[in-house]
């Protein structure tokens, strides 16, 4: 299944991400999209990204404290982690 996602405009940067309103088409939803340059980033920094990814997929979920984390993914070709957060 095809998922769409429009981004309307940056909400800010990071040192190693980009964070954008965006419009999950398949959820019906206002998302915070983040994307993540990979390859801008020391291992270190890597590992620390993917600590945190993994650590929202388990806490978000059952914690109404935590933002949601609705999906991530990584595209291999742009070398690129993406992350669907509630907005």
């Amino acid at each position: 299944m095809l998922f769409i996602y429009y981004l309307y405009i940056v909400l800010g940067r990071g040192s190693f991400k980009i964070v954008y309103h965006g419009y999950d088409t398949h959820k019906g939803i206002d998302i915070a999209w983040n994307s993540i340059k990979v390859n801008d980033l020391s291992e270190k920094q890597i590992k620390l990204a993917m600590d945190e990814i993994k650590l929202l997929q388990e806490i978000s979920p059952n914690n109404n404290n935590i933002i949601d984390l609705f999906d991530s993914w990584i595209d291999c070709e742009k070398t690129e982690v993406y992350l669907d957060l509630k907005i």
